[in-house]
């Protein structure tokens, strides 16, 4: 029986290391592999701050260390790119817990190593990304996407985010902090868009969006989300 296990938003994490199981066919990173922290409300001035759980060594190096894992299992191993990573990629600031102290650092491995990341993952009818495809996304831009098209959906989906029509991926809805967008595209829609609104004929599996475990949703009999942004809690999903 064919096997994918797929990791959650890794932030520095090392743990991916422990849980992985090269018994799987393909192992799937759905990226965030940068930034690491949560918001805390302080009490003294009422103003939200980001509290860092991870250094900049610890993310760097953790990420050379997915990277080397993927370059010595190229067949085997699928990494994904997160809303996070994107901004190195761009080397510009949007609001993610973004760390301007790595960003040469990181713009240069990612860049070095452009050709390892892609934007989607497909195994038969099911599609992971790093925060998952709307019907309202994808009939916003279906001749976008037509434009872009590939021997399957998500070669169509890389296709996209190597072109002139890139920016439809990075789009930004209002929930997470854009200002032109009432949806998101597959490094950014929130988990309300895609857990009422998932691609239809799809399985889909996403990160983005912590989760205490992981979530799975059947829309209809052809329609399924998973929600598997919970590798803190030490747990992947194989499936």
């Amino acid at each position: 029986m064919y096997k994918t296990q797929i990791f959650g938003d890794i932030h520095g994490r090392d743990n991916w290391k422990r849980l992985l199981d090269m018994s799987c066919d393909k192992i799937v990173f759905t990226g965030d592999y940068c930034d690491s922290g949560k918001s805390v409300l302080d009490s003294i001035t009422n103003t939200w701050r980001i509290v860092q759980d991870k250094t900049d060594n610890q993310i760097l190096n953790n990420l050379a260390d997915i990277i080397q894992f993927k370059r010595d299992n190229m067949d085997k191993v699928v990494l994904l790119g997160g809303n996070h990573d994107w901004c190195y990629f761009k080397s510009n600031v949007i609001p993610s817990g973004y760390r301007k102290s790595m960003r040469i650092v990181l713009y240069e491995l990612f860049h070095n190593n452009r050709e390892l990341f892609e934007i989607a993952y497909q195994r038969h009818n099911l599609l992971i990304t790093h925060a998952g495809i709307t019907n309202k996304w994808f009939n916003k831009y279906s001749e976008e996407l037509d434009a872009c098209s590939g021997d399957s959906f998500a070669e169509t989906l890389n296709n996209m985010w190597n072109s002139r029509y890139g920016t439809a991926i990075e789009e930004v809805p209002y929930i997470r902090g854009g200002t032109k967008f009432d949806n998101g595209g597959p490094l950014w829609a929130d988990k309300t868009e895609t857990q009422v609104d998932p691609l239809s004929g799809w399985v889909q599996v996403v990160g983005h969006t912590g989760v205490d475990d992981i979530e799975h949703y059947i829309i209809d009999p052809d329609t399924e989300i998973y929600f598997i942004d919970c590798i803190s809690k030490d747990k992947s999903l194989i499936l």
